[in-house]
C-alpha cells in the first residue's frame, strides 16, 4: 500500500496541507489509488475523485482521519497507514460582572459563566485583559491573571475587561475571547 505522511494539528478550521506519498503502493502489475476520510477513525468511506497517490484535502472543522487504499490491476488491494488531522477548536467560554459604582471603587470579581472548552481535548489555558479605550480598542495582559476568575483591583475610570482562553493541543495554541465586561466608575 506505500505509506503516506501529512498528520496536522492547527487552529480550527482549518484548510490541511496537502498529504504527501513517502513510498508508492507497489505489486505486481499496475498501481491504483482510493484515498478515504472517517470522522470516527473506524469506518473510512472513498473520498470522490481522489485517485492521485498524493491529496490534497479541503478544510476539516472536526477530528478528521485519512488513508489511501492502493489496487494492483490484478486485483490485490492494501491500505496505507492512517493520517489524523485535528482542528484545535477553542470556545473562550462567558464571563460576567458587569459593574457600576461611584469612583473610584473596587468592583466585585468577575465571574465564569462558561469556562472555556475545546472538543478535541486540548489544555485550556487562561490570561485576563484589560483596556480603556473600549471594548474594541486596544488590550493589555494583566499580570498573574490567569484563572477562570478574576477579581480587579480599584478602578477609577471606564474600564474593560476580557478573558482570552487559550486551548493547547500536540504543542498548537490557539486562542479566543469572552466577551467585554464594563467597569463605570460614576
Amino acid at each position: 500500500p506505500g505509506e503516506i505522511a501529512g498528520s496536522q494539528t492547527l487552529c480550527a478550521p482549518f484548510n490541511p496541507a496537502a498529504f504527501t506519498s513517502v513510498t508508492p503502493g507497489s505489486d505486481h502489475g499496475t498501481i491504483s489509488y482510493q484515498w478515504q476520510s472517517s470522522t470516527d477513525g473506524t469506518t473510512f468511506t472513498n473520498i470522490a475523485g481522489a485517485t492521485s497517490a498524493t491529496y490534497d484535502a479541503p478544510a476539516v472543522a472536526v477530528k478528521t482521519w485519512f488513508r489511501r487504499v492502493a489496487t494492483s490491476d490484478v486485483g490485490c488491494a492494501g491500505n496505507s497507514n492512517v493520517l489524523t488531522v485535528t482542528p484545535n477548536d477553542i470556545a473562550p467560554g462567558t464571563i460576567a460582572g458587569d459593574q457600576t459604582l461611584c469612583s473610584p471603587f473596587d468592583p466585585a470579581a468577575f465571574t465564569s459563566t462558561t469556562v472555556g472548552s475545546s472538543t478535541n481535548g486540548g489544555v485550556i489555558s487562561y490570561q485576563w485583559q484589560w483596556s480603556t479605550t473600549g471594548c474594541e480598542g486596544s488590550w493589555s495582559d494583566i499580570s498573574g491573571a490567569t484563572s477562570a476568575t478574576y477579581n480587579a483591583g480599584v478602578v477609577s475610570v471606564i474600564t474593560n475587561f476580557r478573558r482570552v482562553a487559550t486551548s493547547t493541543l500536540n504543542g498548537v495554541a490557539c486562542s479566543a475571547n469572552s466577551n467585554c465586561l464594563t467597569v463605570s466608575p460614576n
